[in-house]
């Protein structure tokens, strides 16, 4: 988790606790916060590879290599 992410999360139980969970200002953070975690969630879903390699190639080690090793 992220340190913005967690200072909102931080935030948002302040309010809840001083408004409570009805109050636009508080469903507002919530709705941010939310915005926050699937972004986050996403991602770490995303494809990680090198970016100059080309489409479709990936980093394999041959099997001869990996039996000499």
């Amino acid at each position: 988790m992220n340190k913005h992410l967690a200072n909102l999360q931080s935030g948002y139980q302040d309010l809840m606790d001083r408004y409570g969970v009805d109050d636009p200002m508080v469903v507002n953070l919530k709705a941010e916060i939310d915005r926050h975690e699937a972004a986050a969630h996403s991602a770490d879903l995303l494809e990680r590879r090198n970016p100059l390699s080309r489409t479709g190639s990936w980093n394999r080690v041959s099997r001869g290599a990996e039996l000499a090793a």
